[in-house]
């Protein structure tokens, strides 16, 4: 079928709508006429018509819009007319292709598709394109958009309503501020534009704010809200009740609470003054740095609740009491001499005097007995929980592959009192009869050290590679600490004078621990070239490391486990139970504790990362103040704030 088409507009519609003020039902709608031949007779009959809008009369692009035809949106920017009646060549057809199509007043060409009725076949497409022309009176509306005055002249054409914006430099005169001019604003919010000035006495009593380059003079009184973004040029003062000031440089506030209940707002402090404790809740939304403060004035002190994703980080030198570790009993009551871990935690091996070798491979849920009985010293683990060694007091060394399963004895009989392995389990370390003897195939053989003739060594601690070893003198006269970092070949004397009773080190021989009975805790930050005393004057006679030296447990015999998350600076009491405990380890990454008491159990416990640094994330953490006791918090972001400063004991979780 060969289809030619000749079109033209029809100038009576478009005149209909613009002449007869129906502006105000106006759509996005407009009427095309045009005239239809078929094989160069005039068309009849009902034909498929498809409309394209189109940039240029040729090529370009085409217009995306929500097209529709007769009132039928089609879906897409095509205008599809089924079954359009044609009668002498003439048919009629309502087209829409959406308001941004003709928005900025750009040439528009139309390209017309047809094909018979109820057909299936292709579109034929008619050349060429239709331009779409303007009505007179319609130009008017091309300069609508870039309107550049307002005129009283045109009442009620441009209301309140459809104004959203208006550029500040075509504003002239005196700006109103308020709407009773030097008397109180009766409006919720005013906004100040930037580079103004401000001249004569000003109330605001629902809120003000500035903008950069704004000039004060005179007196402002401002009842509510204050916003200064960029800060004021000058003023002379400010007066009003301060009632909702934020961002605003240098204001901070302080106001007493009564009741037993306070939503904290940033930059502001609190006096709770009631009998029972007052718990006041912190921001959710506060900017970086902000600051909110504490400070006890009634006897029943205060409570610091936290929202979700919140938590204090504790600054340096601030101490809190946390809630004491739970340890869970394990095993069952035995002599426990010695206990040590795999470097996960996972795997345990301890050792009684005058029992088996008793092995866990469930974090210490379950245990296991293995070999016979002996009268155990100290044992010591691979990182894997694989390859353990063991010495007998008066007997040999034992040594297993298989995770405490089988064992061979090595060596011969000695009084053997302490003994140490490199993480792959092929470098080992043991003290007997006074002296060091080291093996580099797993135990196989072991060579004999003698220390600057110390006949009292009796403990000793291997790095992770076997190289360096620590080795103390137990002797009451003679205590002394010695380093190799050789694996045992070449020793120099460290610290001295005390009963040296425990031992450990980092997992690269650079942090060293160790305690004295009685006497404190020593710690060295290198590799035991200088000492410096810290924790308490106890019965220290268990210590064990993380890898990394930063997380410490220290066992006080007959008191309480400490712990320390800092190298052995600071140290918070994990448990105060009065147990005789003998012997402690701790997971590579320190969360995973084993503490033996001796003619007693087992124990294990797991401590948060955040434990001894940080309240716990959420609204489970707090802090907890008494009578005059206060803390200065400020906001770091992603919820956490730094607790900078605190007076007076405080506690929480």
């Amino acid at each position: 079928m060969k289809v030619n088409a000749f079109f033209k507009l029809s100038c009576i519609v478009f005149c209909v709508v613009f002449c007869c003020g129906l502006a105000q039902a106006q759509t996005t709608a407009f009427t095309y006429q045009g005239k239809l031949t078929d094989m160069s007779l005039a068309a009849n009959g009902q034909y498929d018509l498809m409309f394209r809008l189109f940039d240029t009369a040729e090529g370009g692009g085409q217009i995306d819009g929500a097209a529709a035809c007769n009132g039928v949106a089609s879906g897409s920017p095509d205008a599809v007319c089924d079954d359009v009646s044609v009668s002498g060549g003439i048919f009629t057809v309502n087209l829409s292709f959406g308001e941004a199509a003709f928005i900025n007043g750009e040439q528009r060409f139309l390209e017309i598709h047809v094909r018979p009725g109820a057909s299936t076949d292709e579109y034929t497409r008619l050349s060429p394109r239709q331009e779409i022309n303007s009505s007179p009176f319609s130009m008017k509306s091309l300069r609508a958009a870039a309107a550049d005055s307002l005129s009283t002249s045109c009442v009620l054409c441009v209301t309140d309503a459809k104004i959203q914006s208006i550029d500040a430099s075509k504003l002239t005169g005196i700006l109103p501020i308020t709407n009773g001019g030097t008397g109180s604003s009766t409006k919720n919010f005013v906004d100040l534009f930037s580079n103004q000035s401000v001249f004569g006495n000003k109330t605001f009593n629902n809120g003000v704010t500035f903008n950069s380059g704004v000039t004060l003079n005179q007196t402002l009184t401002i009842n509510g809200s204050l916003d200064v973004p960029n800060g004021i040029v000058s003023a002379d003062q400010f007066h009003g009740n301060g009632d909702g000031l934020f961002n605003v440089p240098g204001t901070f506030k302080w106001q007493a609470v009564t009741g037993l209940s306070q939503q904290a707002q940033p930059n502001n402090g609190y006096l709770p003054t009631n009998d029972a404790q007052v718990t006041i809740t912190l921001p959710k939304n506060l900017g970086i740095g902000e600051m909110v403060r504490v400070s006890g004035a009634g006897s029943g002190g205060w409570k610091i609740a936290q929202n979700d994703g919140q938590s204090i980080i504790l600054g340096s030198g601030i101490k809190v009491t946390l809630p004491p570790l739970v340890w869970t009993p394990r095993a069952v009551a035995r002599n426990w001499q010695s206990v040590a871990s795999s470097a996960d935690g996972t795997k345990l091996v301890a050792v009684p005097r005058n029992g088996q070798i008793y092995t866990s491979s469930d974090s210490g849920v379950r245990w296991t007995p293995r070999d016979v009985n002996r009268n155990w010293r100290s044992v010591a683990s691979s990182a894997d929980g694989n390859k353990l060694v063991a010495v007998v007091e008066s007997g040999q060394i034992y040594t297993s592959t298989d995770s405490g399963e089988t064992w061979l004895p090595r060596d011969t009989n000695r009084f053997w009192t302490s003994v140490a392995s490199s993480a792959d389990g092929t470098k080992l370390a043991a003290t007997g009869d006074g002296l060091v003897y080291t093996s580099n195939n797993s135990g196989l053989s072991w060579m004999p050290h003698s220390i600057q003739n110390s006949l009292n060594i009796g403990l000793i601690v291997s790095s992770s590679d076997g190289t360096k070893l620590v080795a103390a003198d137990n002797g009451y006269s003679t205590g002394k600490i010695y380093t190799s970092d050789n694996s045992g070949v070449g020793w120099q004397q460290r610290a001295h004078g005390g009963f040296w009773q425990s031992l450990t080190t980092s997992a690269d021989g650079t942090k060293l621990f160790a305690g004295i009975d009685p006497g404190p805790l020593f710690v060295s930050h290198d590799s035991g070239v200088t000492w410096n005393a810290s924790g308490y004057l106890r019965n220290w006679y268990s210590i064990a490391s993380s890898a990394d030296g930063t997380r410490v447990l220290a066992a006080d015999y007959g008191f309480g486990l400490y712990f320390s998350m800092d190298s052995g600076l600071t140290w918070i009491a994990v448990s105060q139970d009065p147990r005789s405990w003998l012997s402690v380890a701790i997971s590579a990454d320190g969360s995973k504790l084993v503490a033996a008491a001796q003619s007693g159990l087992i124990y294990t416990a797991q401590i948060p990362a955040h434990y001894g640094r940080a309240t716990s994330v959420g609204t489970a953490g707090y802090l907890v103040g008494g009578q005059f006791t206060s803390v200065e918090l400020q906001y770091m972001g992603n919820g956490q704030f730094m607790a900078l400063s605190a007076v007076g004991p405080l506690s929480g979780n």
